[in-house]
């Protein structure tokens, strides 16, 4: 059956959710009481947040004599900063992205990262930030239907955008992250991205746009890829991972051109189960048990770096950290998606998702 995911969304539900109306849809104000004794995690859903919670939340609220609610609705950066302006905080600790912990981070909006519970030996060098930690690897990559590219299979960003080459629909998150591609795929090199020429990938993105879905979340990306709706997708690597597994090998994903970023964990300012209990969830998701148990059910690459070379060969063939192909990627900028994330998702709803 067909997905008719292709709708234009509104600013002010996606990006301007009031934390009111969060707490009404989601859980109700949270009592002090009640909040001593649970822990709420908020996750992007799909596998990675079913595994954040089932594993990771689940064995450290086990542990710590506590209960665990789920919001699988969806941290953006801007209903983040909503909660916590509006003193309207519901969430403990949240599935976020380097960049999102360095901007709400330097806006006072998060906790800073107690050292002194979580391990920084556990952790790359370039995934320690004052506001998060990057427990695990992601990149954003170039999924294809093998069995439509049989003998010529797409390499690269610019076959995405070749639609006479490699003919179907393509699938993207409505919330973009991907301005890099369009970049790519247009010609510019990778030590010219930043900063990102937003005109140059508008108009390239409008160049297939009457031939692009927009998606909320990767396993919808999935589904249309495996229900023959689409026959590319733009996905991060645990969904590949997932895409990969369902399909039985028939969903592809290019590794070369992959857009690295690294999955973070960050507590807002004054969570409700307090910061005690928060550090102590992130410190326990970089143990070993919980780092190998979130990438295999995850998909996710390790964050401990000491586990990536130790994976077995069916899980380093998802890790944006493997040797075989970490070179062939792109790093993407913390740094300038810190300062520009929420007017970027703003304009990719405006300009590209939208007709």
């Amino acid at each position: 059956m067909a997905h008719n995911f292709n709708w234009a969304p509104s600013r002010r539900s996606l990006l301007k959710t009031t934390a009111g109306a969060l707490l009404a849809s989601s859980f109700g104000i949270r009592s002090s009481a009640a909040a001593a004794n649970e822990l709420v995690i908020a996750t992007f859903g799909g596998k990675l947040g079913d595994a954040l919670r089932d594993i990771a939340a689940k064995s450290y609220a086990e542990k710590s004599g506590l209960s665990v609610v789920d919001d699988p609705s969806g941290p953006l950066a801007g209903r983040i900063r909503a909660m916590v302006q509006e003193n309207n905080v519901i969430w403990d600790a949240c599935d976020s992205i380097s960049y999102t912990a360095l901007r709400l981070g330097k806006d006072g909006l998060l906790a800073p990262i107690d050292y002194s519970v979580v391990d920084k030996n556990k952790l790359r060098p370039e995934g320690v930030f004052e506001y998060g930690i990057n427990y695990g690897a992601l990149s954003v990559m170039l999924v294809y239907d093998s069995e439509v590219f049989k003998d010529n299979p797409p390499t690269s960003w610019a076959d995405f955008f070749d639609i006479k080459k490699f003919p179907g629909r393509r699938a993207a998150w409505q919330y973009g992250y991907c301005w890099e591609a369009a970049l790519l795929a247009d010609g510019v090199a990778p030590d010219k991205l930043y900063p990102l020429d937003t005109d140059r990938a508008i108009a390239k993105f409008r160049t297939i746009r009457d031939q692009m879905l927009f998606f909320t979340s990767g396993a919808e990306q999935v589904a249309a890829l495996r229900d023959g709706e689409v026959t590319m997708a733009i996905l991060f690597s645990n969904e590949y991972k997932n895409a990969f597994e369902e399909s039985k090998g028939r969903l592809k994903g290019v590794w070369n051109q992959g857009l690295k970023c690294s999955t973070t964990l960050v507590v807002p300012k004054n969570n409700p189960a307090g910061e005690k209990v928060a550090m102590g969830f992130l410190a326990h998701v970089m143990t070993t048990e919980i780092q190998l148990a979130l990438v295999e059910a995850g998909g996710i690459g390790p964050g401990d770096p000491a586990l990536s070379a130790s994976l077995p060969e069916e899980l380093a063939a998802f890790d944006p950290n493997n040797p075989k192909w970490v070179m062939d990627q792109v790093q993407t900028n913390d740094a300038y998606y810190a300062d520009n994330e929420e007017k970027l998702v703003e304009m990719f709803i405006d300009k590209v998702a939208s007709n």
